[in-house]
């Protein structure tokens, strides 16, 4: 949990960004969210689209943690286990489809076909 939390709705964006969840861009002209905090004394700050927050709000809630998790999300999926991290993805799928869809491209490029 962290310390301190602000975020802030960014109607428009100026520059171009990474979404610090799933890791992909964020185009010029699109919405997103710019969240600040202090976490263990630590100051952290994220631009992130608007859906995988929703998403990382949803994920965050249904599983367990005993330990701080990693803001981007496909890592948190996988840490789950390869099989656990399927199940959350089929299941997040009806609630967040671009953010799912963004996760499975990062897949095809980082995890290794057996």
């Amino acid at each position: 949990m962290a310390d301190f939390e602000c975020e802030t709705p960014v109607k428009s964006l100026r520059k171009q960004k990474v979404c610090e969840i799933c890791k992909t861009t964020i185009p010029v002209g699109s919405p997103a969210r710019h969240v600040v905090q202090v976490f263990d004394g630590e100051f952290y700050s994220h631009t992130v689209h608007q859906d995988c927050r929703e998403a990382w709000n949803w994920f965050f809630a249904i599983c367990d943690f005993d330990d701080p998790v990693s803001w981007d999300i496909f890592e948190a999926f996988m840490a789950e286990g390869p099989d656990d991290g399927i199940d959350l993805l089929d299941a997040a799928r009806g609630y967040f489809p671009h953010v799912v869809s963004r996760i499975e491209f990062r897949m095809t490029k980082e995890v290794p076909n057996d």
